[in-house]
């Protein structure tokens, strides 16, 4: 199960175009929105992403369902990782 600050690397299966092989890192900056109970897309290194979901699962799930779409192609060794701003409360 993908956690936030996990590394997750596209494999051969996500990827539109086996045997190009690539060393890319996408970050995408991952927002809660409390009041509504869902996980967006705070900011993206991958043009065009605009994800929400309900659950990190389940977000993570369709970045990695629609990323080589939105990439284009070079995805084998890429890897995408999830990052979380935390709001530190006063003492």
């Amino acid at each position: 199960m993908a956690e936030l600050g996990d590394v997750l690397t596209l494999d051969e299966l996500t990827c539109p175009r086996k045997g190009e092989e690539s060393t890319m890192s996408y970050v995408v900056g991952v927002g809660y929105d409390k009041a509504n109970h869902r996980y967006y897309v705070l900011s993206s290194d991958i043009p065009g992403l605009n994800v929400e979901e309900e659950t990190f699962e389940a977000f993570v799930d369709v970045v990695l369902d629609i990323a080589p779409e939105l990439i284009g192609g070079e995805l084998i060794g890429s890897k995408i990782v999830f990052e979380r701003e935390v709001e530190l409360a006063a003492e």
